[in-house]
């Protein structure tokens, strides 16, 4: 794909990029978002039509610079809520600022500390949650490791994603010694649609969907240093997979994914970090991450969701 040499600020010159697309003739407006230099720029869309608008915009980032989200408008009006820079973080916030910081992150550290963090949470008893794992095993596989095993295997309570790994490793075993995995459980990645809610195409100054966190605010991302991570984190999405942002649905993100994993395994490392990073995506399901990673497999679109 071409690149311009600079962004796009006139509204009449990216509405004429747009000309012959399924935004043709549609009004291109500038919208207030008091984070950035080059003004951020929006253009309507319905509900009925995300895909093929974010598709339009997305072929004209060659000629605009400016890389599209679809948003809702979920409190009348509020842009304030979309670029709000409240718990983000001390220092300079600016998106350039951000985007700066993202090229610094160690992700393979920051994701570990996640892992640790999460290893070292607690809610109820343990045992509890390890035999509903042992359960899901069970239901999905015919049979599951005893309690027993587990324990020896790991210790009395390893936490959370380190009981993941072992029981995937075991599942893994399961099935190149015959048994047969579960079907797909997907719901939970294409439930929402915008129906009946005015929707808009946001145009970023960036050519980089990855980048766009730096802009939008999005609440799995709140908190000292998480905006950059996140932005570093769909950088390696993007590169990997071509994973690209669709749309922000307030405390969701949308993702169309060109390349998808095509195996469990590689889909397992994906899976971990959506959870990590959203822990709304599979939780309020009762889903395991082994589940998430069967149902990331071939699939091209991806919807991770965090929320208080």
């Amino acid at each position: 794909m071409r690149h311009p040499c600079r962004v796009l600020d006139d509204p009449l010159l990216v509405a004429g990029a747009l000309a012959g697309t399924v935004l043709d003739g549609r009004e291109v407006r500038v919208l207030s978002s008091g984070v950035a230099p080059s003004p951020v720029l929006v253009v309507d869309c319905g509900a009925d039509e995300v895909l093929a608008a974010w598709a339009s915009a997305r072929q004209a980032v060659d000629r605009t610079a400016r890389w599209p989200v679809v948003v809702t408008d979920w409190n009348g009006g509020g842009s304030n809520d979309l670029f709000s820079r409240f718990s983000y973080g001390s220092g300079d916030q600016s998106p350039l600022a951000v985007c700066r910081r993202a090229e610094t992150v160690d992700l393979e550290s920051e994701l570990a500390a996640l892992e640790a963090a999460a290893d070292a949470w607690r809610c109820g008893g343990w045992d509890d949650w390890l035999r509903s794992q042992l359960e899901r095993t069970a239901a999905n596989f015919g049979r599951a490791p005893a309690l027993d095993e587990v324990k020896l295997a790991l210790g009395i309570d390893p936490g959370q994603c380190t009981l993941e790994r072992w029981l995937f490793e075991w599942e893994l075993a399961a099935e190149a010694n015959g048994a047969s995995p579960p079907a797909p459980y997907a719901r939970h990645l294409d439930w929402f649609v915008p129906e009946g809610q005015p929707c808009a195409v946001v145009l970023l100054p960036t050519i980089h969907g990855w980048q766009a966190p730096a802009w939008l605010a999005f609440f799995g991302a709140e908190g000292e240093g998480r905006r950059e991570r996140l932005v570093a984190v769909m950088r390696t999405w993007d590169e990997r997979w071509g994973a690209e942002l669709v749309a922000h649905w307030g405390t969701m993100l949308e993702f169309v994914v060109a390349r998808p994993p095509t195996t469990v395994a590689e889909a397992f490392p994906v899976a971990v970090a959506h959870d990590l990073l959203a822990r709304s995506t599979l939780r309020p399901a009762g889903l395991s991450v082994r589940d998430h990673a069967r149902a990331l497999v071939n699939r091209t679109s991806w919807f991770l969701h965090d929320r208080p």
